[in-house]
């Protein structure tokens, strides 16, 4: 049993949800009569949260509700927890498949963990591909979002600081991840239909559909 995985990083409001789950539905059916693998959708911080609301039962609700105050302020769990998590997540599918995985991995330890469950043989990552918006495109869609997948609407000051920490702590990781198992740039400022057309093509091309 190894599920693959394709990474999309970018930064809060890229549009990587958007991109991804219009991809899966462009592609997904013809993936899974082709491959005979089915393609799905994981978005890490949205699934964190189900768990912290309740709403998606796991082993690790504990240590989720122990760093709730932090998830509940548009921050992920500590590295450890989270690869637990997504770990957990992928394991509860009796069929292998593809999993596009949102917003992972953006800790430097996570990447560590990720290649010793490549060396175990539990995954094997596909490809990585990196929504590209800038920093004043990234705050005005955060605040123009509506909640979604239990994404609370937040304020100026968050938006302004979740931007700045993507920078800063983030940024680095997303181009380690890119020099370790390859990756494709697309540009998150650009009409959805185009940016839209450009991610779904470079998915086919890692999936080879």
């Amino acid at each position: 049993f190894m599920e693959k995985l394709i990474f999309v990083q970018g930064p809060p409001g890229a549009g990587k949800s958007t991109l991804s789950r219009d991809a899966i539905t462009a592609i997904g059916a013809e993936y899974e009569l082709t491959v005979r693998r089915p393609l799905r959708f994981l978005p890490v911080g949205a699934h964190v949260r189900s768990i912290l609301r309740g709403d998606a039962p796991s082993r690790f609700s504990a240590l989720v509700e122990a760093e709730g105050e932090a998830i509940g302020a548009l921050r992920l769990c500590t590295p450890f927890t989270v690869h637990q998590i997504v770990q957990e997540h992928l394991s509860t599918h009796e069929t292998p498949g593809t999993t596009i995985v949102d917003g992972y991995p953006r800790d430097m330890e996570l990447i560590q963990m990720l290649q010793y469950s490549e060396l175990a043989q539990e995954i094997q990552v596909l490809g990585n591909v990196e929504v590209q918006v800038d920093d004043e495109l990234s705050i005005n869609r955060q605040l123009d979002r509506r909640s979604v997948d239990g994404h609370p609407v937040c304020d100026l000051s968050t938006a302004r600081r979740r931007t700045a920490e993507y920078r800063n702590n983030t940024h680095h990781v997303v181009e380690a991840v890119r020099e370790i198992w390859g990756g494709e740039l697309v540009d998150g400022a650009r009409p959805i239909l185009q940016a839209g057309l450009s991610f779904t093509n470079i998915l086919r091309t890692i999936l080879r559909v």
